[in-house]
């Protein structure tokens, strides 16, 4: 795997992780949710005598977790010189961080590479960063820790999300390229693909430890978007010995339907179009996400090739 694959890859793995209302939990990637800006990556710096010019932890973190991403993947020596980062780094702060790539002149307004630290404007001021993953002829695409799944730019969001933006887009102020020659590994040669989950039963995509091999981890809910780093057959890996089926993988992210207006139990799903002597076979949580195959008669049916149906008046 490239220096920069290896780097992707740790950044790939923390999609989803919230930030924590105390220092509890920090390791957890749902649980003790809050808006306090605590997170593992600031503990993690915070812990590493000189990394940064004092304690990070219960603040704004899209860069601490760029720094914490190098970090986990190169060592703290190797990750201060891709950054450009001295001891003591200002670098938690994105304007500090960009100039660093600036004083080094490692700092490009345009044309991205696979492994650019992105960062974005408001006006003349420096408000946000993010690893560049993927780019093709209209978009640039990113892991951002500290945002949100909205399509514009959020710095402060409280989570860590993948994005695309247009290349154009006038709040994109440049990129940072750090040298990985550093590690000595060949970064021309760094290819990903984005699929979406599409085409699944409403259970989601199974990840199994390598082709055709057990399942290893829950569903992977319709719609979401995966990072592939290697295929195999009708196999694609999205991780460390993570494989999931190719046949439920798709270009274009699937129209989703949400569960919502659920009672208490949730919204059943039943193999028949009827509540009448028709038990219902599942039931789905508010929130559930879903791909309608077909819809009749005030039904909807979530499974390709089964029979699952669920009241369309519950979904949104």
């Amino acid at each position: 795997m490239s220096s920069i694959n290896k780097l992707l890859e740790t950044a790939k793995k923390e999609i989803g992780y919230l930030e924590k209302k105390d220092k509890n939990k920090l390791d957890e990637k749902i649980e003790n949710a809050g808006n306090k800006n605590y997170t593992k990556y600031a503990r993690d710096l915070d812990a590493i005598p000189g990394f940064y010019n004092g304690k990070k932890q219960g603040f704004a973190w899209c860069d601490v977790f760029i720094d914490w991403c190098f970090v986990e993947t190169y060592g703290i020596d190797n990750a201060k010189k891709l950054l450009c980062q001295p001891t003591n780094s200002l670098g938690a702060g994105v304007s500090f961080s960009k100039n660093y790539y600036v004083k080094n002149k490692q700092y490009y307004k345009n044309k991205p590479k696979v492994g650019d630290q992105i960062f974005f404007k408001q006006g003349n001021k420096i408000v946000h960063t993010g690893l560049v993953y993927n780019i093709d002829k209209e978009y640039v695409y990113t892991i951002e820790g500290n945002t949100s799944n909205s399509e514009t730019i959020i710095s402060n969001g409280g989570e860590v999300c993948s994005k695309r933006y247009k290349l154009n887009n006038s709040s994109i102020d440049g990129y940072g390229r750090p040298n990985y020659s550093i590690i000595q590994e060949d970064i021309n040669q760094c290819e990903v693909l984005i699929k979406y989950v599409s085409g699944v039963d409403y259970e989601g995509l199974n990840v199994r430890n390598n082709p055709n091999g057990k399942i290893i981890k829950n569903p992977i809910p319709v719609g979401t978007q995966l990072i592939i780093y290697e295929t195999k057959d009708d196999w694609s890996r999205i991780g460390d010995n993570e494989w999931v089926c190719s046949s439920y993988l798709s270009d274009r992210k699937p129209d989703i339907k949400t569960v919502f207006g659920a009672d208490s139990e949730g919204l059943n799903v039943r193999k028949i179009r009827s509540t009448k002597n028709n038990k219902p076979i599942d039931c789905l949580k508010n929130g559930t996400r879903v791909q309608v195959f077909k819809i009749i008669n005030g039904w909807s049916k979530i499974s390709p090739d089964s029979e699952a149906w669920v009241s369309s008046s519950n979904l949104k």
